[in-house]
């Protein structure tokens, strides 16, 4: 009854809140009113109304702001809020009934987040790896690429890209189609908090990868949640890739010279390309300031960490290859110019 009760005043409030619109039975989306949303686009629309169990929550993806829908109403419109609360009550909804409060502690949601659960404003749309069935084309496709089961709990199958993009950011420059199914991989900062997330095709034409950034600001990096700087980082190209190595982040990217990327002992390890000037450019970089870079030796002709996973590497294996070709300096530059001759 009070999930009908919040959704009977959701359609009372809604003629007041700009670019208001049902996503679906249960997530409602519109221009938060608490922030005003952002000033340079008038069509952003980042406030939410979702369910959850028999109750709707606000948040804005913008601003942070979370609440129940009765402390929103009651920001929005006392004389209306003390109406919806007249209504509850009158059906045993309260404080001294047994009606349960609706717990706020997991919708913190100063940006997007994807919680214990599915992506939290559109859970229809996007499942665990871990939860898919047997036989399913996106579970089927990591056991494929062979990476570990125990990220598979942090990966997703996302059904329509297209409308997990336009939810974070509804003008993108990304000519996407509706229902472009995709691994998606969330980018997290040091406390958990999502920053991006790149959504990797399960064709082989058109854009594989796409990264979005939820955090403007933030660094395109992957692992960061995860990572140890007292220890050696591995960093590399690809968050799949880093899937494969004990302690490594993936750039996705990102600037090299991102404050993110400065570690007291570090390993920079680019793909296995020799005729990529792109990735030969890097290198060069990265040389010239003062880090250590793998330089794969002949032996290895696979492309990247996967490839060789696939190969039939161990993790092991490719983390000693790494360990044991890596150069600084003076001997880092000599190593670039032979591995670029063979």
């Amino acid at each position: 009854m009070s999930l009908y009760i919040d959704q009977k005043y959701i359609a009372l409030i809604a003629p007041r809140l700009d670019r208001f619109k049902r996503k679906n039975q249960k997530t409602y989306q519109f221009r938060c009113p608490i922030c005003g949303d952002s000033e340079k686009s008038k069509i952003k629309a980042r406030g939410y109304f979702f369910a959850k169990g028999n109750d709707m929550f606000f948040c804005c993806h913008n601003c942070g702001t979370s609440w129940t829908f009765g402390h929103f109403l009651k920001e929005m419109d006392e004389q209306l809020h003390s109406e919806y609360v007249f209504e509850r009550y009158k059906d045993g909804e309260n404080g001294h009934s047994n009606y349960k409060k609706p717990d706020l502690s997991e919708f913190n949601c100063h940006t997007p987040i994807f919680t214990s659960g599915n992506f939290i404003f559109d859970p229809e749309n996007c499942t665990r790896i871990l939860e898919l069935p047997d036989g399913h084309m996106a579970k089927s496709y990591v056991a494929k690429r062979k990476i570990p089961e125990k990220f598979w709990n942090d990966l997703y199958f996302v059904r329509d890209f297209k409308k997990l993009v336009d939810q974070v950011e509804p003008d993108n420059e990304y000519y996407l189609k509706p229902d472009d199914s995709r691994l998606v991989i969330p980018f997290y900062n040091k406390e958990k908090r999502l920053i991006a997330f790149q959504g990797r095709s399960f064709k082989k034409t058109g854009m594989r990868y796409i990264t979005i950034k939820v955090i403007k600001d933030a660094p395109k990096i992957f692992g960061l949640d995860r990572v140890d700087i007292n220890k050696r980082v591995y960093v590399v190209e690809g968050p799949i890739d880093s899937l494969f190595l004990d302690n490594a982040i993936a750039v996705a990217g990102s600037n090299l010279d991102s404050e993110y990327l400065k570690f007291n002992d570090s390993i920079f390890i680019m793909d296995n390309e020799r005729r990529n000037k792109e990735i030969i450019k890097q290198m060069e970089k990265i040389i010239e300031e003062g880090r250590t870079i793998c330089i794969w030796p002949e032996s290895v002709e696979e492309k990247d960490l996967n490839d060789m996973i696939l190969a039939g590497y161990t993790p092991e294996e490719i983390q000693g290859i790494i360990d044991n070709n890596s150069h600084k300096g003076l001997d880092a530059e000599i190593s670039l110019g032979e591995w670029r001759k063979c």
